[in-house]
């Protein structure tokens, strides 16, 4: 729990400090390299996610049945899965020109919406129990926070839609939308971090 804690903590203050770092006016080519950086932790934390997941998981020929029905790997999968979008998405955003753009907005909008999927179906009590075990006094916090920050990340996706060359369909929530959704997760990532009795 402590490494996806950090890691998820660590890609969010990276995307956050992303966003501030191109809404004030500062270098786009190394705020997109920023960006990369948080998707790398984030994907580090999202596998985490996915091999403690995985490890509820008996043994036998039920185990693929099981693993295609349990929301909790469900979940962790397509989180996953989200975070390897975010990282093509960053990934291109630093090598490829702005007249190639289309190939960088796509994968950020499947990644924000596998974002949204994943988070709702942890609201599901077997997801809440099996991942917050130890702290389950916060996981409705947690759960919200999470929520909040794929719905903020939703926006940004739509507010990056290029229009005209060099026009996004709205500058302001592009980076807004980034920076919200990235304080979303970066609560949630906090109370993550379980308490020194759990850990003990």
């Amino acid at each position: 729990m402590k490494l996806m804690s950090a890691g998820f903590g660590i890609g969010s203050f990276l995307f956050g400090l992303g966003a501030v770092w191109a809404m004030t006016g500062n270098s786009v080519r190394t705020a997109n390299i920023i960006f990369a950086a948080g998707a790398v932790f984030f994907t580090f934390a999202a596998f985490v996610q996915l091999i403690s997941s995985a490890g509820s998981l008996p043994d036998g020929p039920q185990v693929i049945r099981r693993a295609v029905v349990d929301p909790d790997i469900v979940s962790a999968v397509i989180q996953f899965i989200g975070t390897l979008f975010f990282n093509v998405m960053t990934i291109r955003s630093v090598v490829l020109p702005m007249s190639e753009y289309e190939a960088v907005w796509r994968p950020d909008v499947y990644g924000s919406l596998c974002f949204l999927v994943s988070s709702w179906i942890a609201w599901h009590p077997i997801a809440r129990l099996r991942r917050l075990d130890l702290i389950m006094d916060r996981s409705r916090v947690i759960l919200w926070a999470n929520m909040l920050g794929s719905i903020f990340f939703g926006i940004s996706a739509w507010g990056s839609k290029l229009i005209l060359p060099g026009t996004f369909e709205n500058s302001l929530w592009a980076n807004l939308g980034t920076l919200l959704g990235a304080i979303g997760f970066l609560v949630a990532a906090v109370l993550l971090w379980p308490p020194r009795q759990a850990r003990t």
